[in-house]
């Protein structure tokens, strides 16, 4: 009995495994299947073919199927993955049900025998989409291509199953060897291409015309000087901060002769190579030198260097230069550098074209050395400029290499080896508790962000006893930046704060913010980013409680009158005075104030209802700007109180006067301006004031380009009725889509997204739209001159600038409750919806308007 058993359980193996072996799709499965209500561009499509399944862009293999037609209960395995399983159940032989163990319920699917967004390319020309030979690397074993209906891929030999390519974004294939089925998916631009199978990426570039390249390729460093020297790659050579191209290359042996060119210089070199690592280098007549292939980064510096930062207090421009080769870049957008705008004190990217090589020069105006983020959204690397020097920078995406040469190339190779944020990584302990760190108050927070700031420099000291001849540079950066890294939470923590029962910091709290931070600045205060923003929020703290008076309308009102600008009677002109008298006095005297009250007559109070409404608009406009004047005062004054730091001090002052020219569009009166400028020191400073303020003394003179997009609602100004006004304003519109925009000139918001505006216009020219505006409190002069400079008028553009009363009445109709606002309106006039795509998501804003004018 018990042999019998044996011999049973043996045979139930033996079965198992012929039956896996032998494991079959049924034929109703294999193909494409879509995935219903997925949304465009993310993974939306199983792929069956032969044994193996796709899930999320990745092929695993079938072990074993249960269950008959139409529901199957399928086991699959990924060598990298691991395992999963796949529930299906057809309901047609085009419609079914499938359930990765992974998703929470079953997904709707149709089989498709193509993709809907990919273009598909017959076998036989494949090969004329994608040509060439591409290389790994220096691996000349490891290569792609393709070649009549086959691809070759890491010395395999794949049949094209199909290819095609999907959302103009990348090409995908399904290929065959054997039995084996693999997805592929082809991206990159210009020399390099990224394929991706099985779970990993490989960057490939394109062979070179000399395959003697590839025993140099790569880039050497001189270790005696620690100083990147030379890189040999497919299309040229990198040397002394510039690209050259190879006039010759040619090996004999272990000897090569380089001759490189680069316009009318050029310069001999004769290599000799010891091992994948090691070469000499004999430049023209020199004596050979010893190179090493560099690593991801240089080695440590084996000397002391105690040089310190420039400083030139800004008082001029100067221009900072990083030429660039970008290696196995995933796409040829443009470089990218990120800084501080510290003359208008806001976040400002410049950029530059990347070519098909992945080469660049960009060029950054610099006021004083200052930190910057370099191409952030790709490379993610913290870097300090200064004033007039010239680097060269080489960054490659597959191995993380990247080094620079040029001026002060030191600092450079040492912040790419330091990471300053890693200094501030949290445990799995540390950050379970980060929310109940946020959620501390006072004294309790400022010792739990004093605690972080200690681990920090206890990680900068571990860091520094390995690596003992650490700049003056690096050291006094990286101190710094731990210091306002805590700085900038200290200090943003005031948003925390109940203003409106005035709660203040503990006294404590402050006094450690002023003396260990504000009081002893890093100098120059750009060489760390977060010291502006810490520095702005704790001036602005300080700020708060001197509590700007607002302007009278009654005191503006006499004004316009006593200047001539109103006309008015005596009786007029006398009606106001007092009034203004009662007014000034009523919350210092209400005695006197009462006295003052009894001698103004009704008949005296019309007049000065009367006269108030009559020049309601001009009224309102004056009294804003007055207040924005008198609020750049004061922060001039504040400026002056509480900061002893003069480039600081210089540099509140000229943000502030080029955020009340910004506010206001509108130029300072001759006498204002000159005493403004004396506010601010720097000769740099001074130009950019007087540049402004000339250029918007010239828009005054100019006309609008289209004045018939400025409507005028006279006719309307009866109307109380939000829904009535609105159904009048968006009448003459019937049958076009109206985009509308609730904006005022004060928003920065607002007038951010402004700048989009031309290319919102230009997607939708020629479709039946209209752009309306409706302009929140917001100057007449300030509104004229802001549509003007950014020429938003149009014969489809239309701007109210509603009475006051008539717009906050729309707004609380419309439930506008933040600026901007944008909304949809279809062709017969009503709203689709109040969160339209904004002017700088011009692809989605057109695929909404197209919606509405296909309805």
């Amino acid at each position: 009995m018990k042999r019998s058993l044996t011999l049973s359980f043996l045979l139930v193996l033996l079965f198992c495994f012929h039956s896996n072996a032998a494991v079959k799709i049924p034929a109703k499965l294999q193909g494409l299947w879509l995935i219903e209500s997925t949304t465009k561009g993310n993974w939306d499509a199983l792929t069956i073919a032969g044994n193996q399944i796709e899930f999320f862009y990745d092929l695993y293999q079938v072990d074993s199927i249960s269950g008959v037609a139409p529901k199957y209960h399928i086991w699959l395995s990924n060598k990298v993955k691991g395992k999963i399983s796949l529930r299906a159940e057809l309901s047609s032989d085009s419609t079914g049900s499938f359930q990765f163990d992974k998703w929470d319920k079953p997904k709707t699917c149709r089989q498709v025998s193509k993709h809907p967004d990919m273009v598909y390319y017959p076998i036989d020309q494949v090969q004329k989409e994608v040509n060439g030979e591409w290389v790994s690397g220096d691996q000349l074993n490891d290569s792609f291509s393709i070649k009549g209906r086959q691809i070759l891929l890491q010395g395999q030999k794949w049949d094209i199953q199909w290819f095609g390519k999907y959302l103009n974004r990348e090409y995908r294939a399904l290929i065959k060897n054997k039995n084996n089925y693999r997805l592929i998916y082809i991206t990159g631009n210009g020399r390099t291409r990224r394929i991706a199978a099985e779970g990993a990426a490989k960057s490939y570039s394109a062979k070179a015309n000399n395959p003697a390249v590839y025993q140099l390729l790569g880039n050497w460093y001189d270790p005696e000087a620690n100083k990147w020297t030379f890189g040999f790659f497919e299309d040229f050579a990198i040397y002394n901060n510039e690209f050259w191209n190879y006039q010759e290359l040619k090996f004999s042996a272990k000897k090569c002769r380089v001759t490189l060119k680069n316009r009318d210089k050029t310069i001999n070199l004769i290599v000799e190579k010891t091992n994948d690592s090691l070469v000499s280098v004999q430049a023209e007549n020199q004596v050979h030198r010893q190179y090493k292939r560099a690593g991801k980064t240089l080695p440590p510096y084996a000397t002391s260097d105690e040089t310190t930062f420039k400083d030139t207090h800004f008082q001029q421009v100067d221009t900072a230069y990083i030429t660039g080769y970008l290696r196995n870049a995933p796409n040829l957008e443009p470089f990218r550098v990120s800084r501080i705008n510290i003359i208008k004190g806001d976040e400002e990217e410049i950029y530059a074209d990347v070519d098909s090589l992945g080469r660049f020069l960009i060029k950054v105006p610099l006021l004083n050395t200052q930190q910057v983020f370099l191409d952030w959204h790709r490379m993610q690397k913290i870097d300090i400029l200064e004033p007039g020097e010239h680097y060269f920078l080489y960054h490659d995406f597959n191995s993380g290499q990247y080094l620079m040469m040029g001026d002060d190339v030191r600092l450079h190779n040492e912040l790419a080896s330091y990471q300053p944020y890693a200094a501030f990584a949290l445990t799995e302990e540390e950050n379970s508790r980060r929310a109940e760190v946020n959620k501390m108050k006072g004294m309790d927070y400022l010792q739990a962000k004093k605690a972080e700031l200690k681990k920090a420099n206890t990680f900068f000291a571990n860091y520094l006893k390995r690596n003992l001849h650490l700049s003056a540079k690096t050291r006094y950066f990286v101190w710094n930046f731990n210091r306002y890294n805590i700085g900038f939470y200290l200090m943003q923590k005031r948003f925390d704060l109940d203003r409106r029962n005035r709660e203040h910091f503990p006294a404590e709290y402050m006094a450690y913010v002023k003396d260990s931070l504000f009081i002893d600045p890093v100098e120059p205060y750009t060489l760390v980013r977060d010291f502006s923003t810490f520095s702005r929020d704790y001036v602005q703290y300080m700020k708060q409680d001197i509590r700007e008076s607002g302007v009278s309308h009654l005191q503006t009102l006499l004004r316009l009158i006593n200047n001539g600008t109103i006309p008015a009677s005596d009786p007029e002109k006398k009606a106001v005075m007092l009034s203004w008298q009662i007014d000034s006095i009523a919350n210092v005297d209400s005695i006197r104030a009462k006295q003052l009250t009894k001698k103004l007559n009704l008949n005296q109070s019309k007049l000065v209802s009367n006269l108030r409404l009559k020049h309601q608009s001009l009224i309102t406009d004056v009294a804003t700007e007055t207040l924005v004047y008198n609020m750049l005062q004061s922060d001039i004054a504040g400026n002056r109180q509480l900061i002893p730091n003069e480039d600081i001090r210089n540099t509140y002052n000229v943000q502030a006067i080029m955020s009340y020219l910004d506010m206001t569009r509108k130029p300072l009166e001759s006498g204002k301006f000159e005493a403004a400028l004396q506010e601010i020191k720097s000769p740099v400073f001074q130009t950019s004031v007087q540049d402004y303020q000339n250029f918007l003394l010239k828009k005054t003179t100019i006309d609008f380009a289209y004045a018939a997009s400025l409507k005028n609602t006279e006719h309307l100004k009866s109307s109380k009725d939000a829904d009535s006004l609105f159904k009048a304003l968006l009448e003459p519109y019937k049958g076009k889509v109206v985009y509308i925009d609730f904006w005022g000139t004060w928003c920065g918001p607002c007038r951010e997204e402004m700048k989009y505006v031309g290319k919102a216009k230009e997607a939708l020219k020629g479709k039946d739209v209209i752009f309306m505006y409706f302009a929140n409190n917001s100057p007449e002069f300030t509104w004229k001159n802001m549509i003007k400079e950014l020429d938003l008028t149009g014969e489809n553009v239309v701007h109210y600038r509603l009475p006051d009363s008539q717009q906050y009445m729309l707004e609380r109709r419309l439930s506008v409750s933040s600026f901007p606002t944008y909304m949809l309106v279809d062709k017969t006039g009503n709203i689709t919806t109040t969160k339209a795509p904004r002017p700088s998501n011009p692809d989605e804003l057109v695929t909404k308007v197209d919606e509405l004018l296909k309805q």
